[in-house]
């Protein structure tokens, strides 16, 4: 996988990311440089790991969370969910948060954004 990926932000990844880091100036580029790691090759991707238990329904569609390193927090407690559809060469991130303001991925929200991401583009 290379950087020809297209990025597409799931319905509340915007504001959860705006939420979580804006007292962090630097997340940007910390989201960035994670982006290109991630394009290079997602599934060797150091402190990724595949999400399952997400049910029947969403088993064939890989979701990976990764921990981000926030230069500003000198720690990994930041972690970004996100799905790889290679057939339409596009990267979709779902979710962001600190691990001090939530303890693990939201099934739900990974559910919804899957949803709504399949249902606008494969129409």
């Amino acid at each position: 996988m290379n950087d020809d990926y297209a990025c597409v932000f799931g319905c509340e990844f915007d504001k959860k990311f705006k939420k979580a880091f804006k007292k962090h100036r630097c997340v940007e580029n910390d989201f960035n440089d994670l982006k290109k790691t991630i394009f290079a090759n997602f599934e060797n991707t150091r402190l990724t790991i595949q999400i399952s238990g997400l049910g029947e329904e969403y088993s064939s569609k890989k979701v990976f969370k990764t921990h981000m390193m926030i230069t500003e927090l000198r720690s990994k407690d930041a972690r970004l969910v996100w799905h790889p559809c290679c057939e339409r060469r596009q990267m979709l991130f779902i979710d962001v948060y600190l691990k001090n303001m939530q303890e693990n991925h939201d099934a739900d929200l990974i559910k919804r954004s899957l949803d709504s991401y399949y249902e606008t583009n494969l129409k």
